[in-house]
């Protein structure tokens, strides 16, 4: 398998990490942002979308980061589903808004209100704490693509702002625990300040 993308993208770890926990053997070829490779007739061959991650296995290439997570878990359940699906539609936009701000754009350019910024995302937790109450991850009884999909941002949130609510940070220390999310996730990202 091939990972076309840069380790530093927060979309590209997500695939890093779910192939690291399924012990499956990949090449990572690193494009995107500053490496660049993703405006070229080859890439534009393998997707529409001139981003990373992109999944090549054979004859089969996938983009979209939660797209290849289910193709690589051999699908997942309806409650993981749901949880990835909040992380797209709610958890994720959230972060990124905060993380493009404070982190990507160079402090003279910042014209975003960062406690507004810092709010929405924290306004986007409470969710995560309702089923974590529930479960021991997110998806349920044992670990899975859901808590790829939302926790591989969660190393960086904790930089930005305190998003630990009880079972958050109960959940957080778990993926800690984790001796991929530790390899993959829990790096720098200077390369990516402003």
């Amino acid at each position: 398998m091939i990972v076309w993308g840069r380790p530093s993208s927060v979309n590209v770890q997500k695939v890093l990490w779910a192939l690291t926990e399924h012990g499956m053997t990949f090449e990572n070829r690193v494009v995107g942002g500053k490496y660049g490779g993703t405006d070229t007739e080859a890439f534009a061959a393998m997707t529409p979308v001139p981003r990373v991650p992109v999944l090549q296995d054979g004859d089969l290439t996938l983009w979209e980061s939660h797209a290849i997570l289910r193709y690589l878990s051999g699908g997942v359940s309806p409650l993981a589903d749901q949880w990835m699906e909040y992380t797209t539609s709610t958890l994720q936009p959230a972060f990124l808004r905060m993380f493009y701000e404070l982190v990507r754009t160079a402090p003279e350019a910042r014209v975003l209100d960062a406690a507004a910024l810092i709010a929405d995302f924290l306004a986007a937790v409470p969710p995560l704490e309702w089923q974590l109450a529930k479960t021991e991850w997110l998806g349920g009884d044992s670990f899975g693509m859901a808590d790829v999909a939302a926790g591989a941002m969660m190393y960086r949130a904790c930089d930005l702002c305190d998003p630990l609510t009880p079972e958050v940070a109960r959940w957080y220390e778990q993926l800690k625990d984790r001796a991929a999310y530790r390899d993959i996730v829990m790096t720098s990202y200077e390369e990516l300040r402003g």
